[in-house]
């Protein structure tokens, strides 16, 4: 959620890499928040979303706080294992998101969830 440098693990195929904290096989790679991303003026802030980042989507929704409070951009959210999970409900919720299951699955079950908020 903050710039800097983070290690990626390329993972057993092209589709599992993910950030770690420490790894053999782990590349050194440039970290933005998107807050930073859209300050900086680079790109304009997102009308929506998509995060399926491997458990890493609570660092990515609080790198995003700014933009979520003020350009309520829609949410498609994945989410990896039910900590992380609760993180983000919670986090999302606080910025006044309305939560909705992308199953047939309650809240508190599901890992797909779209989020939506009317821009204030």
């Amino acid at each position: 959620c903050s710039d800097g440098t983070a290690k990626f693990d390329v993972g057993p195929n092209s589709s599992m890499g993910h950030l770690t904290g420490d790894s053999q096989n782990a590349l050194s790679v440039r970290a933005i928040a998107l807050d930073s991303l859209i300050a900086s003026g680079q790109v304009p802030p997102p009308n929506i979303i998509k995060c399926d980042i491997e458990g890493g989507e609570y660092d990515a929704l609080r790198g995003a706080s700014e933009i979520l409070s003020k350009h309520a951009p829609m949410i498609l959210l994945a989410t990896h294992g039910p900590e992380v999970h609760e993180q983000c409900c919670r986090l999302l919720t606080e910025l006044h998101y309305q939560l909705t299951p992308l199953d047939d699955l309650p809240l508190s079950l599901t890992s797909e969830v779209l989020a939506t908020r009317q821009q204030r």
